[in-house]
């Protein structure tokens, strides 16, 4: 049987491997408080991933084609280095998205005040 669920948070993991993407049938991943940098672009090969909760890490960039997870619904990247929000995330169909916690993001207070529908419709218009 495949793995489905993978709770691997609040264990001081500071990289992850590449073989994550190996894992096919993952669909909820929570690595929250953690000190990963760096989100591997393989892990875009886990394609039936509806739930990603990277909170509280240390992550700057996340590279890869983020818009094929297009399964997911909820993300969670607060409380880390992020330098801007992917423009990828404006192309999926998520239900949640939480971003706060990233001081070098600078979004309009309108953007951020409005919630998930808000900051979608802005980042796809930023995907255009």
């Amino acid at each position: 049987e495949a793995l489905e669920y993978l709770d691997c948070s609040n264990n001081a993991i500071e990289v992850l491997p590449r073989t994550m993407g190996d894992l096919k049938e993952l669909r909820v991943l929570r690595l929250n408080h953690n000190n990963i940098r760096i989100i591997p672009p393989e892990l875009c090969f886990c394609m039936e991933l509806r739930e990603l909760h990277l909170g509280s890490n240390r992550i700057s960039v996340m590279k890869g084609n983020l818009w094929q997870w297009t399964q997911m619904t909820v993300v969670d990247i607060s409380n880390n280095d992020l330098l801007f929000v992917p423009h990828d995330f404006g192309r999926l169909r998520l239900k949640s998205i939480s971003i706060e916690g990233n001081p070098k993001i600078r979004l309009p207070a309108a953007v951020t005040e409005g919630g998930t529908p808000t900051v979608m419709a802005y980042l796809q218009t930023l995907g255009e």
